[in-house]
């Protein structure tokens, strides 16, 4: 192997190990607060990873979403367990109890 070819694998390989790793990494990170693995790595490798990390740091959990239903008098949606509608102040009386 020549010296030119030797520092061509260094550079991929360094360029490897500083940037496509850490991207994979905060794709990871992102993906077990519930968003996106591959929108957080094309956002790692567009952005930069320090700045998706930052993202990732500062986006909060999705979570699960607690169960929802229809209040029966202004139709918007609530949580299951609510007892009044947040919206309209309707009394909800088939609610879930707590």
């Amino acid at each position: 192997m020549t010296d030119g070819n030797a520092t061509l694998v260094v550079a991929i390989l360094a360029i490897f190990l500083g940037w496509v790793v850490p991207s994979w990494l905060v794709a990871t990170y992102a993906e077990k607060k519930n968003y996106s693995f591959w929108g957080f790595f094309i956002l790692s490798i567009l952005i930069g990873w320090i700045i998706a990390l930052l993202a990732a740091l500062i986006l909060k959990d999705r979570g699960t979403q607690a169960p929802t239903k229809q209040c029966p008098d202004c139709a918007e949606t609530i949580l299951a367990a609510a007892r009044v509608c947040k919206h309209c102040g309707h009394r909800v009386e088939d609610s879930i109890p707590a």
